[in-house]
């Protein structure tokens, strides 16, 4: 797979890149945590899992998200509130509630897609439940970025997603039922013949839109400003710390400056109007990050990763009509999309769990691409197909 040689790839820049960091301690201490601990978790389960196992790999990731939204309910319990002018955030774990939207917005697509998709009215009701935590925290969390990468992934994935369960029932409606009638008649009859999970979806959707206006009306102008920190510097400190990101690769171009060297070095390339802001530990951009933890040749390879996932899925997705794994194919492209869209002003991928989730969901793309499960048995029942692809004549024994 090419996904598993871009991985190698990554893994390979990120070594000589931390052998020839200026500060190689910390180096390694991220080579191991972000790079060689979640890449092995990816050959664990792309080698022992097939893809019956692929919904439940992306469950896990959902009900990591419902246990950290539970966590961060706890901050004012336990005096870990963050006060940004005014505004009391929640960060759960995490220094910062930024890093709380990070983890939040790649769960609350897959969560949405699971409720929708759950059978069982209990199980339905219990994802959904985890669905609106996980929403309320990421709200509360006061992460800007999270917010409108979480909309993007849900705005682009909801139109296949309800192309996928209304166009199987409007194979059955005649021409007549579908071009005939007064406007309110026909709104009434497509809702009466939708499924279960169609009308929780859309009366989900319509709660939530109710809800925000609610809960916006009493807060006023000024309570509304500080919510959305219209007015603060953060766009102009990323331009600032884009500038220093840049001169670093002017003076590193091919290895970078390796993995977490950022911020000890930050400080000497800054620029003096960024002087309120020295201790940043990242560059807040996943082609700067990239390029300055890995090299070019890691930069490269992470772009040929994320276009191989896209392209896997997309092939899995094209080719599996009616199936029920289309629903969570588009769970884990929008999952994947919120990540990027917000990695592209905050972190992507150099943080111990975004790596994990990142590979979890490099494995949910190889396993979803495979033409028939795998039998059990791990790395032997590997080799048994591998065998049975390139000898199709020969007996393999069980």
């Amino acid at each position: 797979s090419w996904i598993f040689y871009a991985g190698l790839l990554l893994l390979l820049t990120a070594v000589i890149a931390s052998i020839f960091a200026p500060y190689p301690k910390f180096a390694l201490r991220s080579l191991r945590s972000v790079f060689v601990e979640p890449f092995l978790l990816f050959i664990l389960l792309a080698t022992y899992l097939d893809r019956r196992h692929a919904r439940a790999l992306l469950a896990s990731v959902a009900i990591g998200g419902i246990v950290t939204a539970l966590i961060a309910l706890s901050d004012p319990l336990t005096d870990r509130l963050v006060i940004t002018e005014n505004l009391s955030r929640l960060r759960g774990l995490y220094g910062s509630p930024n890093n709380l939207g990070l983890l939040l917005e790649r769960t609350l697509p897959l969560l949405s897609v699971i409720a929708i998709t759950s059978h069982g009215f209990t199980t339905r009701i219990l994802w959904w439940i985890g669905t609106l935590i996980v929403a309320m925290v990421l709200l509360a969390s006061g992460s800007r970025g999270a917010w409108l990468a979480t909309a993007f992934a849900m705005c682009v994935g909801a139109f296949p997603l309800w192309q996928l369960y209304r166009f199987s029932k409007e194979r059955g409606l005649s021409a007549s039922s579908r071009m005939k009638g007064h406007w309110l008649r026909r709104i009434v009859t497509k809702m009466q013949q939708s499924s279960v999970r169609e009308k929780a979806a859309g009366f989900s959707i319509i709660f939530a839109i109710l809800l925000g206006i609610i809960l916006a009306l009493p807060l006023g102008f000024d309570s509304l400003v500080a919510l959305l920190r219209i007015g603060d510097q953060s766009g102009q400190t990323r331009l600032w710390i884009w500038e220093s990101a840049w001169q670093m690769i002017s003076k590193w171009p091919w290895w970078g400056i390796g993995p977490d060297n950022f911020l000890y070095l930050n400080t000497t390339f800054i620029s003096p109007k960024g002087w309120r802001e020295p201790n940043l530990s990242h560059p807040h951009n996943l082609f700067l990050d990239s390029w300055l933890s890995t090299g070019v040749l890691g930069l490269l390879a992470m772009v040929i990763l994320l276009g191989c996932f896209y392209l896997a899925l997309h092939k899995a997705y094209r080719s599996g009509r009616s199936t029920p794994d289309q629903p969570m194919i588009l769970a884990s492209m929008m999952a994947m999309s919120a990540g990027l869209v917000h990695g592209l002003v905050d972190n992507f991928y150099f943080l111990p769990e975004l790596a994990g989730i990142f590979w979890i969901l490099m494995a949910f793309a190889i396993l979803i691409s495979r033409e028939r499960p795998l039998a059990s048995g791990g790395p032997r029942a590997l080799s048994h197909e591998i065998d049975r692809v390139n000898h199709p004549g020969r007996k393999v024994p069980e």
